[in-house]
């Protein structure tokens, strides 16, 4: 499972739009529609890619529209699903010689029923 989400372009100009850009070519999301409230700081991925977490809010009458060739599924849920010690699972490793903690979140959409396991860098 991951968040709409990819490869800055130079065309771009800024990172925002970036994430704009992904939502809209992933899941149809109108560029005006996506309303920052906060950007995260950087991360690095274990590739060792710099990640900008954008957090948006949508209009809840959003209906996805999944580009076939990078979306098989789409769901929802809360964000306080996040929040619960219930849901959340973590696995320490080591990617190459650097340790690395994956989080995990099992998550079940309230419309459809089915559930999704949330983990890597979407967590």
């Amino acid at each position: 499972v991951a968040l709409p989400g990819g490869k800055h372009d130079a065309s771009d100009g800024h990172l925002l739009y970036t994430a704009k850009r992904e939502a809209n070519e992933e899941v149809g999301l109108p560029y005006d529609a996506a309303k920052p409230v906060a950007v995260l700081d950087f991360t690095v991925s274990k590739h060792g890619i710099l990640v900008l977490p954008v957090i948006c809010v949508i209009p809840p009458d959003f209906k996805a529209v999944p580009n076939e060739s990078e979306v098989s599924a789409v769901f929802s849920c809360p964000l306080s699903v996040f929040l619960e010690d219930k849901n959340h699972r973590y696995n320490d490793i080591l990617y190459g010689e650097h340790p690395f903690r994956l989080h995990f979140f099992d998550v079940t959409d309230p419309t459809s029923g089915l559930e999704f396991l949330v983990w890597g860098m979407t967590a």
